[in-house]
């Protein structure tokens, strides 16, 4: 049986709700990180500063590779991240709570991936987020009263300028509904390390064009904070159901993964 550690990707102030909380420091580019580790409804959680001791941190400094690195160091096998996101769309208003099911990824990171030039592989992306978490998140969301939209597809750019207008008008002509600059590529190393992931967005503002005025950030901290509370509500629920069912049979759509060591396959047709 394989045992189940939920890893929590957002904000520290995920910490709140756990109980047994032991800190662990670990060494990090940006300074020491401190994770915090404990329980939930006797579930086994590692809440993991997405944007490290440093906060807020801008996205563009943000080293989602390490981060992934480290929580899987950690023995977590599921991740739950939370995004604050702007809104693509008018019939996706601010408050808005939209649990992810596609992406389309126009971050210009250098190096979007954990394989090298020897090894490396092509990851099966049909299905980006682990359909056993959405399920639950969409459960749980429908149990604590929220009307959370149980899809929606994610716009990923590097931030952390907000984007123009004629872009959001791209952006949602492509089918995307939400647009942010941390799940990606987050969520691609992720899932080439194995992990399940899943993201809950939540709007915290309209995007340029679909708004009177300019965008500021400030005009979206207070909606943060009640997307943070409704998020630390459904974990309530979400980690009842994961400790519940321990075991590996619970079945989603992510692939087995690691990799195909495509290097040994030419080599292999070569001879």
């Amino acid at each position: 049986m394989t045992v189940r550690v939920l890893g929590l990707l957002g904000s520290a102030e995920s910490a709140a709700i756990l109980s047994d909380i032991e800190t662990l420091e670990h060494p990090s580019a940006h300074g020491t990180l401190l994770i915090r580790h404990g329980y939930l409804n006797g579930q086994e959680v590692v809440v993991f500063p997405r944007s490290g001791p440093r906060h807020p941190l801008p996205a563009h400094s943000i080293d989602a590779r390490e981060n992934i690195q480290i929580l899987k160091s950690y023995g977590v096998t599921d991740v739950i991240s939370s995004g604050m996101t702007g809104s693509l769309r008018p019939s996706i208003p601010v408050g808005s709570v939209l649990v992810l099911d596609q992406f389309l990824d126009f971050t210009r990171v250098p190096r979007p991936t954990f394989f090298d030039d020897d090894e490396f592989g092509f990851v099966d992306f049909s299905e980006p987020f682990c359909s056993r978490l959405r399920g639950d998140l969409v459960a749980g969301f429908r149990d604590i009263g929220v009307p959370a939209i149980p899809s929606g597809c994610y716009a990923g750019v590097d931030g952390p300028r907000f984007e123009t207008s004629a872009e959001v008008r791209m952006f949602a002509q492509l089918g995307g509904d939400v647009v942010g600059c941390t799940v990606l590529p987050e969520c691609v190393y992720a899932r080439e390390a194995g992990l399940h992931y899943a993201t809950v967005a939540g709007v915290v503002n309209l995007g340029a064009g679909l708004q009177a005025g300019p965008l500021h950030a400030p005009d979206w901290l207070a909606m943060r904070e009640e997307h943070m509370a409704s998020i630390a509500a459904v974990l309530d629920v979400v980690t009842k159901a994961m400790a519940g069912s321990q075991t590996e049979q619970r079945g989603c759509d992510c692939p087995p993964i690691a990799y195909e060591r495509v290097r040994d396959t030419a080599e292999a047709i070569s001879v």
